[in-house]
């Protein structure tokens, strides 16, 4: 009885891959409980931090269809994502980094309709079962030892789980969906892998930084299987100031192994490659403005978009006598990959939103989108988005 009650359990939990979920759950958990002791008895320096975010958006819709066919009505949606990560420091030289997501909730981007999502958060579906790997809630684990850390430069490698978009086309002003723009065109994740097994090296001088990266990654294909290929990423990225302010000009250039299925459809493979441009300045101490141009080659069936122009600014609010108010506004057009019928030629979006912080426990956000896909012999489908964040911070 008993080992037939076990093997019904084992079988069952193999065919509902629970058991690669549980066993990352689990990991991640022991881990944070492990962290936590640790910190808190002082054996080992290191920081627990949490981000609680709340997010609730309403969409207008304009010839936007489901993939049947069916108009999609205007609604609302929210999600809860729960960000949780621990850091250790066994020694000066050496940091053992670990991110969980627990996210309840897809928002509007499970809505479909058009080609860009309204949230680049990890929300529900992003969490479960990550590039399929059967891995569920941990993002990131990876160790970073500093080998130099002398004047003029610096070396630093790192290894495990990594996200690419920590070390890759990073901009002051529109990079993290958290507390900036939303919206995953403003976002540094367009070609970037995120959350697989790779190594970084970061090299920095008084007023430069070079990374590289290596990522054994996954994408997802058009035939709802999984495609492992390699990725390689390199970013340099000069810091200059000013009188104005200071400023940064990063270029970024990847490349991939010949693993991915390619957009001609007769099962062949292909290469992306891609470079990307990342300007941003301050101007003065309450505004700043940023612009990111990128393009990548399209013979890759993975890519919706080949090419991204954007740019936008942000400003404080001392002059309404609201020196704590944040505002960006922003704008981008995407050129659509490949000229198939019904695929996306162009896409346009903007967005704008209002970030007041209270105190240091969190920050509420306004926020409107607008997108648009230019459909080649179709109708443009296209949303406009408001909605509200809120932030706590632990």
């Amino acid at each position: 009885m008993l080992t037939t009650g076990y093997n019904f359990l084992v079988v069952n939990l193999a065919r509902n891959k629970l058991l690669p979920r549980i066993t990352s759950l689990s990991f991640f958990c022991l881990s944070l409980a492990y962290s936590i002791r640790t910190v808190a008895a002082g054996e080992v320096p290191g920081a627990i931090r949490a981000t609680l975010t709340s997010v609730y958006q309403y969409s207008f819709n304009s010839h936007a269809t489901e993939a049947d066919g069916n108009a999609i009505n205007d609604r609302g949606r929210g999600s809860f994502v729960l960000d949780l990560q621990g850091t250790l420091t066994p020694g000066e030289h050496n940091t053992l980094f670990a991110l969980g997501s627990f996210a309840h909730g897809n928002g509007l981007n499970d809505t479909g309709g058009v080609s860009l999502v309204p949230n680049g958060d990890d929300l529900e579906d992003d969490v479960h079962n990550i590039n399929g790997t059967g891995r569920d809630y941990l993002l990131e684990a990876w160790y970073r030892r500093q080998l130099l850390d002398r004047q003029p430069v610096s070396i630093a490698v790192s290894g495990g789980l990594i996200d690419a978009t920590r070390y890759l086309d990073s901009n002051r002003y529109a990079n993290d969906n958290i507390t900036q723009f939303m919206n995953e065109t403003f976002v540094n994740r367009f070609f970037l892998p995120s959350y697989d097994p790779g190594i970084s090296v970061e090299t920095a001088g008084d007023d430069w930084r070079l990374n590289m990266v290596w990522m054994r990654a996954r994408a997802d294909t058009d035939n709802n299987g999984w495609t492992d290929y390699d990725f390689y990423g390199i970013d340099l990225t000069r810091e200059f100031h000013f009188p104005v302010g200071e400023g940064h000009i990063s270029l970024h250039a990847q490349t991939t192994s010949n693993d991915l299925e390619a957009r001609d459809g007769n099962g062949n493979n292909a290469a992306l490659n891609a470079v990307t441009l990342s300007v941003d300045q301050a101007i003065g101490e309450t505004f700043g403005v940023f612009v990111r141009a990128g393009t990548a080659n399209n013979d890759t069936a993975t890519l919706v978009h080949d090419a991204l122009y954007s740019a936008g600014f942000e400003i404080g609010g001392h002059g309404i006598g609201l020196p704590e108010l944040v505002v960006g506004v922003a704008y981008a057009y995407l050129d659509g990959a490949g000229n198939q019928p019904g695929g996306i030629s162009h896409s346009r979006v903007a967005e704008t939103y209002a970030r007041y912080p209270r105190g240091t426990i969190g920050d509420i956000s306004a926020d409107a989108q607008w997108i648009s896909d230019s459909v080649d012999d179709g109708q443009n489908p296209g949303l406009r988005v408001i909605g509200s964040r809120l932030n706590l911070y632990f």
